[in-house]
């Protein structure tokens, strides 16, 4: 979602990482401040986050194998789910 309206408004990259910190709450905050010394941009932001709320390798490769259209569902609607 931040990054959604960072491109389209066109925002540098500190303002970027800026909203991104101050959308987190609860553990999100509590991690994020740990290691905020060590993250300068938001693509630094980006994979430091998924690595630890994202899914797991795992999880993905289940996701995808099990990935199926459903009998009634548009090739469209199966492809914006998919992404």
């Amino acid at each position: 979602e931040v990054e959604a309206v960072a491109t389209a408004c066109n925002w540098p990259d500190e303002t970027t990482l800026y909203v991104a910190r101050c959308r987190l709450g609860g553990n999100a905050s509590t991690w994020e401040h740990s290691i905020r010394s060590y993250i300068t941009t938001f693509e630094e932001f980006k994979v430091a986050f998924i690595r630890r709320y994202g899914p797991s390798p795992q999880q993905l490769r289940h996701a995808f194998a099990n990935f199926q259209q459903g009998s009634h569902e548009t090739v469209q609607s199966y492809v914006e789910r998919f992404y």
